[in-house]
């Protein structure tokens, strides 16, 4: 769910246009950035809210710019705060949004973002998400061609290897292993090493880890550092153990204890390499040493009460005396572990050490106790189990929180970009009809001033004419005015001709001279008159091409602007195709969305379903489990006891290893006179199947002796059968059920020292003087058989004659039938016999021992797949 001050951003990013802010408001970039500046100092001293509130105004101030990177560093800081106070869900959405503002103007400022945001969801455990984000820190770096910070590319490596992407993990790990000793990094070299080591080690290429630990352990001894050594020589003596080189194992858990002590290491760690040189010995089959080492192990933590490690060697050294068959020890040391785990409080431990405590119980032959601590080990691990079920739970449902959340942001921005590309395409078009009506208004400005220039230009012609005009007026009135005073001297002359004919001569000369030079005059304003028309003319013609030179300009000037017109016009298709696809994309994640919503409501419906289905089952396999453990507890009750032939032979051993709780096994032995009868018995099926008929075959075994007087082995058995075949219903018809059992039965009399056998489909095997001998069994069941007709053939009888030191071996299929080995494939009675043919000389008690130890390594981590019982015993 979005916080409700995320909820007030989105509102102001809707509703606020893309328009430049008052001057006095922003004046602009410093006032952001001084507030800015002012939050970093209120973050730096703890003062989160004031920090957030100071950054609020600085946003504010920024709603409506294009200052991206400083938007995108106000995103950043508010992201802090949020994330200071473990607000991770609204952190995360400004980091989101810090990001966008610096990927618009491709701001490097955006690494840091990134890495923040992932270190965000390393605290969460998100290690996959993480790693998503350190990605994109490094992506950017690389095609920027920008060399990483070490640490970034340590981050991103670990973040990796914590996700299980371990290919990953290993690629970066050996990328950054350049870079150190490239630049001589030798803290990062090291530290780099050893998750190398650690990466290999999980990826089971133990080769290259003990190449890394090598690489380490060489450092540390040039550097002289017997602690480091030791923690190296500890790591590599865990992967020889890996590769089950026992030897080489041992020998590096020893040198890594000598490092340890020339270096005065810790109580806990030289206790964990005791226990270390301990487990070596014990895979070695060495347990008088392994039980050494782990006992001082065991010491030196009591010593020091670190209950939590010394729960978990106690119960090591419990399974070690176990293993010694030793059960009193081993029992000392695993009520101890209890007691050390419960002190410690690690309840995982105190699991290992319930299991231990009911087998060493077990093996005690106290059933009862056994079952209640296997009963409390099954209880403790199905609570530890539930318990991180729902952690996993929750943190699966905290992943898909934020993970939706993130969505939702981004279906925001996708919805923002969307508005601000219209924004951008309105004004777009609300410039280019700007740069038009401007055009028109140069245009008009252009002719009015060219009008106004020519009005202007025939004005002055026209007055400097009308000057010209008056000036050649004054001067004709100038000559009238001459030629008039002329005329009157003409007459004064004419009146004085006579009297002055000299004079009038000298006067006609005189007026020769003036018209002369009055025609020069007019010759000269002439020619001023010509060449003030031919200046008025050139004037005209300058003029003319100036205005012609004027609107070649301006048509060029309209010409690139209608060219910058039609780009626009492109840019605006383009982006109208952008905002398109942006429709068709935001619709897509809201499709995707609503389903993502649909599938968690099912996913959270089938976890209900799921945990009361799990509650019903398991009160179901409680009841039944509870079931089963009592019809255990009756046929332990009916079985004779594991010593049940001590006084009959002279020496014997049970070995009997039921699959479930119940077992469809049996062994079963009656007296009567001077005759002791045996019998081992594999009935149809196991767990409760097969005890429902092993306790059939006993309870009418023992009814055959009641009511026989004379024992013959082969007439019991015919008798066993026909019972059994009764008690069934059995009468051959097809599809009926074919239930029955195997057996092979011996009766001692002692006083003749005689030994009958009779057998069906179970063999018995003989040793006298070193030789064996195999019985073999009548090759048809306890029970109806495939080859039923009306009259069915008797068992056979075998009469043996006793002498000292005769061995038998009586047995079911289960030992034989086991898979296990290197290559999974069943043990086989040929094996079988060769370890008889190999410990038949042995006391009782031992044979029985290496039987159980070489079933279990035989089987190894292979599932128990029958019930076992093998009887030996000394006539």
């Amino acid at each position: 769910m979005i916080k409700r001050h995320f909820a007030i951003l989105l509102f102001f990013m809707a509703v606020l246009p893309t328009v430049a802010l008052p001057q006095d408001v922003i004046s602009g970039h410093k006032t952001a950035q001084d507030l800015l500046e002012k939050a970093r100092l209120e973050f730096n001293m703890n003062n989160h809210i004031v920090a957030r509130e100071i950054a609020g105004d600085a946003l504010m101030l920024l709603f409506g710019t294009e200052e991206y990177s400083m938007l995108g560093e106000v995103y950043h800081l508010l992201g802090q705060t949020y994330e200071k106070e473990d607000d991770h869900e609204t952190a995360l959405v400004y980091y989101i949004r810090s990001s966008g503002s610096f990927v618009r103007v491709n701001d490097p400022g955006q690494v840091k973002v990134y890495t923040q945001a992932a270190g965000l969801f390393i605290s969460l455990e998100m290690f996959e998400k993480a790693g998503d984000y350190y990605k994109n820190a490094l992506d950017f770096l690389d095609e920027n061609k920008e060399d990483p910070d070490p640490a970034l590319v340590e981050d991103y490596a670990w973040a990796l290897c914590n996700a299980g992407q371990l290919e990953g993990c290993n690629r970066n790990y050996t990328r950054l292993l350049g870079i150190a000793e490239e630049k001589n990094l030798t803290d990062i070299r090291l530290r780099t090493l050893y998750n190398l080591a650690e990466v290999t080690l999980r990826q089971k290429d133990y080769q290259a880890n003990l190449k890394y630990n090598q690489l380490l352990h060489e450092h540390f001894k040039r550097a002289g550092d017997r602690q480091a050594m030791a923690f190296i020589a500890n790591n590599m003596g865990y992967t020889l153990l890996k590769m089950e080189d026992q030897r080489g194992a041992l020998q590096a858990f020893r040198d890594a204890l000598s490092y340890g002590e020339e270096s005065q290491m810790d109580n806990r760690r030289k206790a964990q390499l005791l226990s270390n040189i301990g487990i070596c010995y014990q895979n070695l089959n060495e347990y008088e040493n392994s039980i050494r080492f782990l006992r001082q192990g065991v010491n030196i933590l009591r010593a020091d009460n670190q209950t939590e490690e010394q729960a978990r060697l106690e119960n090591i050294t419990a399974n070690v005396f176990l293993l010694k068959r030793d059960v009193y020890n081993a029992g000392v040391f695993s009520l101890s572990s209890i007691e050390s785990a419960k002190q410690s409080g690690n309840k995982w431990i105190l699991v290992d050490c319930y299991h231990t405590y009911s087998q060493i119980l077990k093996r005690g032959n106290d059933h009862i106790r056994a079952l209640e601590y296997y009963e409390l080990y099954l209880n403790l691990k199905d609570s530890l189990a539930f318990e991180q079920r729902l952690r996993d739970q929750k943190l699966a449902q905290r992943i898909l929180d934020l993970e939706k959340s993130e969505k939702e942001l981004r279906l925001v921005l996708a919805d923002e970009e969307l508005k601000d590309l219209e924004l951008r395409n309105l004004q777009i078009e609300t410039e280019k009809k700007e740069q038009e009506l401007e055009l028109l208004r140069r245009e008009r400005a252009l002719e009015v001033s060219e009008r106004q220039r020519i009005m202007q230009s025939l004005e002055l012609t026209r007055e400097r004419h009308e000057a010209e005009i008056r000036q050649r007026e004054i001067e004709a009135l100038n000559q009238q005015r001459e030629i008039q005073e002329l005329l009157i001297k003409q007459k004064e002359a004419e009146e004085k001709e006579r009297e002055r004919e000299i004079r009038l001569l000298e006067n006609e000369k005189e007026l020769q001279q003036l018209e002369i030079e009055r025609q020069t005059e007019a010759r000269k304003r002439i020619i001023w008159m010509l060449f003030l028309m031919i200046a008025i003319v050139l004037l005209m013609v300058v003029s003319f091409f100036v205005v012609r030179k004027k609107n070649k300009v301006l048509a060029q000037q309209k010409q690139e602007i209608e060219e910058k017109n039609y780009d626009l016009e492109q840019k605006n298709e383009e982006i109208r195709a952008q905002s398109e696809n942006l429709q068709t994309a935001y619709e897509e994640i809201q499709t995707t969305n609503e389903m993502l919503e649909q599938k968690s409501e099912e996913i959270l419906t089938q976890n209900e379903q799921i945990i009361k289905q799990k509650e019903l089952i398991e009160d179901k396999n409680k009841n039944i489990t509870d079931s089963i453990l009592y019809a255990g507890r009756i046929q332990n009750a009916v079985l004779p006891p594991e010593n049940f032939l001590e006084g009959i032979v002279k020496e014997s051993f049970l070995l009997f290893r039921p699959k479930d709780i119940v077992s469809g096994d049996f062994y079963w032995s009656a007296s009567k006179g001077n005759y002791h009868v045996i019998a081992a018995a594999d009935c149809t099926g196991h767990g409760v199947p097969g005890a429902f008929m092993s306790m059939l075959g006993i309870t009418l075994l023992n009814e055959i002796i009641i009511r026989t007087e004379k024992l013959k082995a082969s007439d019991i058995l015919d008798q066993l059968r026909e019972e059994v075949i009764n008690s069934l219903k059995q009468g051959g018809a097809a599809g009926e059920t074919k239930d029955g059992m195997d057996i092979a039965l011996c009766v001692l009399d002692k006083k003749k020292s005689v030994l009958q056998y009779a057998a069906a489909n179970n063999s018995m095997y003989m040793f006298r003087k070193g030789e064996m001998k195999v019985f073999n069994p009548d090759k048809m069941p306890i029970g109806i058989s495939p080859q039923y007709d009306e009259k069915m053939e008797n068992f056979t009888y075998n009469d043996i004659s006793l002498q000292t030191g005769d061995i038998f071996y009586l047995f079911t299929d289960g030992y034989a039938d086991q898979f296990g080995g290197p290559e999974g494939k069943k043990f086989k009675y040929t094996r079988f016999r060769e370890i008889l043919k190999e410990i038949h000389t042995k006391p009782m008690s031992e044979q029985k021992i290496i039987l159980d130890e070489t079933f279990e390594k035989w089987r190894g981590e292979t599932v128990q797949i029958d019930d076992i019982l093998i009887i030996g015993f000394k006539a």
